[in-house]
């Protein structure tokens, strides 16, 4: 309901009965429940946030790839993850400091974010790990867009601490099997892509 500044306004009703002479009546009171309604949404959005990149966090992740797993059983329609982790990046910490590992981490997420197609959903996994799901996406589809977001992160500049790399990790769902089961496979993948010499993107 528009009030007379034409601001949307949301209103929970309730009944309150009274009594004129022998007649039982029943009024209908709305309270003006927006401010209540805003905080809720407010509060659920900074949960599901991450505050250092502004991205969605572990929790949301789970939250939606349950619902993205759920649907490519329905659909029989391929879904895919990717797993990127932040090459030597405890050595930036140590040798530039924490505001500077802050920093690549939100101008990193800020190139994830340009990079990833539209209906692809991207947190921060937790550190200097990012995750993204790839609905309608084989293994090998999402490997080009893992290698596009390699290439792009490789190409930067980044101040103070100049270049930086990532590994990534990129596997496919397999039908019926467990989130767990999708997750550790992925997260296999992108152990490999570290021990096999980092900077590359690795297919399970």
């Amino acid at each position: 309901m528009e009030n007379k500044d034409k601001e949307l306004r949301c209103f929970k009703p309730h009944t309150k009965e009274f009594k004129i002479d022998i007649q039982n009546l029943n009024i209908i009171i709305f309270n003006d429940v927006t401010d209540e309604l805003q905080q809720i949404s407010s509060l659920e959005e900074k949960a599901s946030t991450d505050a250092l990149t502004g991205l969605f966090n572990k929790g949301k992740f789970h939250e939606v790839l349950d619902k993205e797993i759920a649907l490519a059983e329905s659909t029989k329609t391929p879904l895919s993850l990717v797993f990127l982790d932040i090459d030597h990046f405890k050595v930036v910490n140590d040798t530039y400091g924490h505001d500077v590992g802050d920093y690549i981490l939100q101008t990193l997420a800020t190139i994830l974010d340009s990079t990833v197609r539209q209906g692809d959903f991207l947190a921060r996994w937790g550190g200097k790990e990012f995750v993204i799901t790839l609905q309608a996406t084989t293994a090998e589809q999402a490997t080009i867009l893992a290698e596009k977001i390699r290439k792009n992160i490789e190409a930067y500049e980044f101040k103070s601490a100049g270049k930086q790399t990532v590994s990534l990790g990129v596997t496919e769902y397999i039908y019926k099997e467990s989130e767990e089961e999708f997750i550790k496979r992925v997260d296999t993948a992108l152990y490999a892509a570290k021990e096999s010499g980092r900077n590359k993107t690795v297919i399970k």
